[in-house]
Protein backbone atom coordinates (compact mmCIF):
# COMPACT_ATOMS: atom_id res chain seq x y z
CA UNK A 1 0.00 0.00 0.00
CA UNK A 2 2.96 2.34 0.35
CA UNK A 3 2.95 5.03 -2.28
CA UNK A 4 -0.72 4.59 -3.22
CA UNK A 5 -1.53 7.47 -5.53
CA UNK A 6 -4.68 9.41 -4.78
CA UNK A 7 -5.74 11.02 -8.05
CA UNK A 8 -8.41 13.01 -6.27
CA UNK A 9 -10.21 13.03 -2.96
CA UNK A 10 -13.39 15.02 -3.58
CA UNK A 11 -16.66 13.13 -3.63
CA UNK A 12 -15.23 10.10 -1.88
CA UNK A 13 -16.96 8.38 0.97
CA UNK A 14 -15.29 10.12 3.86
CA UNK A 15 -16.60 8.15 6.85
CA UNK A 16 -16.31 9.90 10.19
CA UNK A 17 -16.21 7.57 13.16
CA UNK A 18 -18.44 9.83 15.28
CA UNK A 19 -20.77 11.88 13.11
CA UNK A 20 -21.49 9.69 10.07
CA UNK A 21 -20.59 10.40 6.47
CA UNK A 22 -18.93 13.44 4.94
CA UNK A 23 -17.14 14.01 1.61
CA UNK A 24 -13.42 14.18 0.99
CA UNK A 25 -11.99 17.63 0.23
CA UNK A 26 -8.95 18.99 -1.59
CA UNK A 27 -5.64 17.12 -1.78
CA UNK A 28 -3.43 19.17 0.51
CA UNK A 29 -0.29 19.36 2.63
CA UNK A 30 0.49 21.18 5.85
CA UNK A 31 3.69 22.27 7.60
CA UNK A 32 3.91 21.24 11.25
CA UNK A 33 6.69 20.16 13.64
CA UNK A 34 9.37 20.75 11.02
CA UNK A 35 7.77 18.57 8.33
CA UNK A 36 5.20 18.69 5.53
CA UNK A 37 2.25 16.37 6.14
CA UNK A 38 0.09 15.04 3.32
CA UNK A 39 -3.68 14.73 3.51
CA UNK A 40 -6.92 16.55 2.74
CA UNK A 41 -8.48 19.94 3.45
CA UNK A 42 -12.12 19.43 4.41
CA UNK A 43 -14.89 20.62 6.74
CA UNK A 44 -13.99 20.94 10.40
CA UNK A 45 -17.48 20.03 11.65
CA UNK A 46 -17.09 16.51 10.22
CA UNK A 47 -14.86 15.58 13.16
CA UNK A 48 -11.22 14.81 13.78
CA UNK A 49 -10.92 11.08 13.07
CA UNK A 50 -12.20 9.38 9.93
CA UNK A 51 -11.71 6.76 7.26
CA UNK A 52 -11.33 8.00 3.71
CA UNK A 53 -12.41 5.36 1.20
CA UNK A 54 -10.27 5.72 -1.91
CA UNK A 55 -13.07 5.31 -4.41
CA UNK A 56 -14.76 7.44 -7.05
CA UNK A 57 -17.87 6.49 -9.04
CA UNK A 58 -16.18 7.97 -12.12
CA UNK A 59 -13.42 5.37 -12.25
CA UNK A 60 -13.18 1.65 -11.61
CA UNK A 61 -11.27 1.86 -8.37
CA UNK A 62 -11.64 -0.85 -5.74
CA UNK A 63 -13.93 0.30 -2.95
CA UNK A 64 -12.13 -1.67 -0.22
CA UNK A 65 -8.97 0.48 -0.16
CA UNK A 66 -9.14 2.96 2.68
CA UNK A 67 -6.95 5.22 4.76
CA UNK A 68 -7.32 6.61 8.26
CA UNK A 69 -7.10 10.40 8.44
CA UNK A 70 -6.72 12.49 11.58
CA UNK A 71 -7.09 16.21 12.15
CA UNK A 72 -3.69 17.87 12.39
CA UNK A 73 -4.87 21.49 12.36
CA UNK A 74 -8.17 23.37 12.15
CA UNK A 75 -9.44 26.92 11.90
CA UNK A 76 -10.71 28.36 15.19
CA UNK A 77 -13.29 30.62 13.52
CA UNK A 78 -13.80 28.95 10.14
CA UNK A 79 -15.12 25.52 9.17
CA UNK A 80 -11.90 24.15 7.67
CA UNK A 81 -9.37 21.57 8.84
CA UNK A 82 -6.38 19.66 7.55
CA UNK A 83 -6.50 15.88 8.05
CA UNK A 84 -3.28 13.90 7.60
CA UNK A 85 -2.93 10.29 6.49
CA UNK A 86 -1.91 7.94 9.28
CA UNK A 87 1.73 6.95 9.10
CA UNK A 88 2.40 8.85 5.86
CA UNK A 89 1.28 5.72 3.98
CA UNK A 90 0.13 7.68 0.94
CA UNK A 91 2.22 10.01 -1.17
CA UNK A 92 2.37 11.68 -4.58
CA UNK A 93 -1.01 13.32 -4.13
CA UNK A 94 -2.36 14.51 -7.46
CA UNK A 95 -3.44 17.98 -8.54
CA UNK A 96 -6.60 16.51 -10.08
CA UNK A 97 -9.99 16.69 -8.43
CA UNK A 98 -13.33 15.07 -9.14
CA UNK A 99 -15.38 17.66 -11.05
CA UNK A 100 -18.27 15.25 -11.56
CA UNK A 101 -18.19 15.74 -15.33
CA UNK A 102 -15.01 14.12 -16.63
CA UNK A 103 -13.87 10.55 -16.04
CA UNK A 104 -10.29 11.69 -15.52
CA UNK A 105 -11.28 14.55 -13.26
CA UNK A 106 -10.01 18.11 -13.70
CA UNK A 107 -6.61 19.66 -12.97
CA UNK A 108 -6.66 22.39 -10.34
CA UNK A 109 -5.18 25.56 -11.88
CA UNK A 110 -5.73 28.18 -9.17
CA UNK A 111 -8.30 29.78 -6.87
CA UNK A 112 -11.20 32.19 -7.35
CA UNK A 113 -12.94 34.73 -5.13
CA UNK A 114 -16.69 33.94 -5.03
CA UNK A 115 -18.12 37.26 -6.18
CA UNK A 116 -21.89 37.73 -6.42
CA UNK A 117 -23.26 36.10 -9.55
CA UNK A 118 -20.33 33.71 -10.00
CA UNK A 119 -21.25 30.24 -11.27
CA UNK A 120 -19.86 27.57 -8.94
CA UNK A 121 -20.22 23.79 -8.69
CA UNK A 122 -19.64 21.26 -5.97
CA UNK A 123 -19.13 17.48 -5.77
CA UNK A 124 -20.31 15.56 -2.73
CA UNK A 125 -21.12 11.95 -1.88
CA UNK A 126 -24.87 12.60 -1.34
CA UNK A 127 -25.92 14.72 -4.31
CA UNK A 128 -22.93 14.42 -6.65
CA UNK A 129 -22.28 17.41 -8.89
CA UNK A 130 -24.61 20.38 -8.52
CA UNK A 131 -24.11 24.02 -9.54
CA UNK A 132 -25.55 27.44 -8.77
CA UNK A 133 -24.95 31.18 -8.63
CA UNK A 134 -23.23 32.83 -5.65
CA UNK A 135 -25.75 35.05 -3.84
CA UNK A 136 -25.12 38.52 -2.46
CA UNK A 137 -25.61 37.50 1.18
CA UNK A 138 -23.33 35.58 3.51
CA UNK A 139 -24.23 33.49 6.53
CA UNK A 140 -22.40 33.65 9.86
CA UNK A 141 -22.58 31.47 12.93
CA UNK A 142 -20.22 30.15 15.60
CA UNK A 143 -18.52 27.87 13.04
CA UNK A 144 -17.56 30.59 10.57
CA UNK A 145 -18.61 32.79 7.66
CA UNK A 146 -20.16 31.06 4.67
CA UNK A 147 -21.11 32.03 1.15
CA UNK A 148 -24.40 30.92 -0.38
CA UNK A 149 -25.13 29.55 -3.85
CA UNK A 150 -28.55 28.88 -5.35
CA UNK A 151 -30.55 28.63 -8.58
CA UNK A 152 -34.14 29.41 -9.57
CA UNK A 153 -34.87 25.68 -9.62
CA UNK A 154 -33.30 24.89 -6.23
CA UNK A 155 -35.78 23.43 -3.75
CA UNK A 156 -36.07 20.99 -0.89
CA UNK A 157 -36.75 18.24 -3.46
CA UNK A 158 -33.89 19.39 -5.75
CA UNK A 159 -31.20 20.59 -3.32
CA UNK A 160 -27.72 21.73 -4.29
CA UNK A 161 -26.45 20.12 -1.11
CA UNK A 162 -27.65 17.89 1.70
CA UNK A 163 -26.32 15.76 4.53
CA UNK A 164 -23.07 13.90 3.69
CA UNK A 165 -21.96 16.51 1.11
CA UNK A 166 -20.10 18.41 3.85
CA UNK A 167 -16.41 18.80 3.11
CA UNK A 168 -16.76 18.28 -0.66
CA UNK A 169 -14.98 20.58 -3.09
CA UNK A 170 -16.56 23.79 -4.42
CA UNK A 171 -15.04 25.04 -7.66
CA UNK A 172 -15.55 27.05 -10.83
CA UNK A 173 -14.03 25.38 -13.87
CA UNK A 174 -10.45 24.57 -12.86
CA UNK A 175 -10.42 27.03 -9.96
CA UNK A 176 -10.85 26.27 -6.26
CA UNK A 177 -13.61 28.20 -4.48
CA UNK A 178 -14.01 26.39 -1.14
CA UNK A 179 -15.50 23.37 0.62
CA UNK A 180 -19.13 22.50 1.34
CA UNK A 181 -20.55 23.53 4.71
CA UNK A 182 -24.18 22.46 4.23
CA UNK A 183 -27.58 23.33 2.80
CA UNK A 184 -30.93 24.75 3.88
CA UNK A 185 -34.64 24.01 3.47
CA UNK A 186 -34.78 25.98 0.20
CA UNK A 187 -32.16 23.76 -1.42
CA UNK A 188 -29.33 26.30 -1.35
CA UNK A 189 -25.65 25.47 -0.83
CA UNK A 190 -23.40 27.05 1.80
CA UNK A 191 -19.63 26.81 1.60
CA UNK A 192 -16.48 27.89 3.40
CA UNK A 193 -14.54 30.10 0.92
CA UNK A 194 -10.90 29.23 0.37
CA UNK A 195 -9.72 32.85 0.40
CA UNK A 196 -10.48 32.94 4.15
CA UNK A 197 -8.45 29.87 5.05
CA UNK A 198 -5.07 31.61 5.07
CA UNK A 199 -6.06 33.67 8.11
CA UNK A 200 -6.81 30.54 10.13
CA UNK A 201 -4.48 27.90 8.64
CA UNK A 202 -1.48 29.82 7.26
CA UNK A 203 0.58 26.63 6.81
CA UNK A 204 -2.03 24.94 4.61
CA UNK A 205 -1.22 24.37 0.93
CA UNK A 206 -3.41 22.82 -1.75
CA UNK A 207 -1.94 20.63 -4.49
CA UNK A 208 -2.27 22.77 -7.59
CA UNK A 209 -0.83 22.91 -11.11
CA UNK A 210 -0.60 26.70 -10.82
Amino acid sequence: MAGQRITWSSGQRYLNMNTGYCSGGWNAYYFSSGAWWKGIATAKHCGGLARLDLYSPLINSPSDISAIVRSLASGSLQDIQFMSFDGQRYNNLGTRFNDGANKGGAVLRGAMYPSTGSWVCKVGRATGRTCGYVMYSTFRNSEGTFYKASTFSSSASKPLSKSSDSGGVVFSGNLMVGVVYGGDSSGSLYFSPSFMWKSYLPNLRIYCSC
